[in-house]
């Protein structure tokens, strides 16, 4: 048997019968159906009390709104209507998606080439190599922290010059680009920002930075806000007049939310906090500690066999009465 144990989008395919067993890669691999089945039945059907197709159908379904979700972003998070765009199946898959996303989208033509397995693989030869790195601080544009903002871009800046010398050593051109994710005060979602400098040293450095941000919000969202405060200060700053006002939950759901988490309510006045296992620690350190929230040490044992978990927390008026209780899903 080659390959892992866990489900994969192949698998889903294969059980679906999407896929020829007998015919993968042109014949050259046989897929067995029974490890699949298998696979699927244990890691997704059982734990989600759903009969094997609706497992493998919901695997397919899930892809395929990564994807469209991918698509969004440079479409219509840009003000550009796909529904009358053209999708053109590509990659290793075939275009196994390609008539779902395009269901999703709202287009009405779907092209797959003749060559639509080696299209991913021709991008991979000619699209740049390249590293992402992130850093976590947050500041205003009213209450700029210039030492905070350049020690985040110092480390950065590390990792991305080991690079250089590392994987990119051979590399006939080289350049390092930086991005804020930034906001106005208040809103929820971010956009990638970036920055025309290495290094904040002025008050006219964060200017135009606050410029540049105006200028791509009512690019994308077609209106800005000169006058708002730009990224959202540190929970807790005297900048944020509300907090101190807040309730415990209130400020929980604030952060929470600004974060892109989901959150979910029941009639039960459940209020349920649902995030991905590697997002646990940040949850915890990081907002649960804001909030004066402590986790029971107990409820931390086997949750690495996770990868997804929710935190419900019950109720009574504005506040939370309870401690947590994840229940994880695998």
């Amino acid at each position: 048997m080659l390959g892992g144990t866990r489900p994969t989008v192949t698998d889903a395919s294969l059980v679906l019968g999407y896929i020829d067993p007998a015919f993968f890669l042109g014949g050259t691999m046989m897929l067995d159906v029974k490890y699949a089945t298998a696979a699927i039945e244990k890691d997704v059907a059982q734990p989600l009390g759903l009969d094997l197709l609706e497992a493998a159908s919901a695997i397919l379904t899930l892809a395929t709104e990564n994807m469209v979700s991918a698509i969004e972003e440079i479409t219509i998070h840009q003000g550009i209507d796909p529904r009358s765009a053209v999708v053109v199946g590509g990659g290793g898959a075939a275009g196994l998606n390609a008539v779902a996303i395009a269901r999703r989208l709202g287009c009405t033509t779907v092209i797959i080439p003749e060559v639509v397995p080696a299209l991913s693989a021709a991008g991979a030869l000619i699209s740049d190599l390249h590293a992402d790195y992130r850093s976590l601080f947050y500041t205003s544009s009213d209450h700029f922290d210039f030492d905070g903002v350049n020690a985040s871009l110092d480390a950065l800046a590390g990792k991305c010059q080991a690079f250089l010398e590392g994987p990119g050593s051979d590399a006939l051109e080289k350049s390092i680009a930086f991005f804020a994710e930034a906001r106005y005060h208040a809103q929820i979602w971010e956009i990638d920002l970036p920055l025309h400098t290495a290094r904040f040293k002025t008050p006219e450095d964060v200017s135009r930075v606050r410029m540049d941000f105006d200028r791509l919000h009512e690019e994308i969202f077609a209106y800005n806000d000169p006058m708002a405060p730009l990224v959202h200060p540190p929970p807790g700053d005297p900048y944020h007049e509300q907090w101190n006002s807040m309730s415990r939950f209130q400020r929980l759901c604030w952060l929470w939310q600004a974060d892109n988490a989901f959150i979910r309510t029941s009639l039960d006045h459940t209020v349920r906090f649902e995030l991905l296992l590697s997002d646990y620690d940040y949850f915890k350190s990081e907002l649960l500690d804001y909030v004066g929230l402590e986790v029971d040490p107990g409820i931390e044992e086997g949750l690495e066999e996770f990868y997804f978990c929710q935190f419900p927390f019950k109720l009574v008026g504005e506040d939370l009465c309870c401690s947590l209780l994840p229940s994880a899903v695998p």
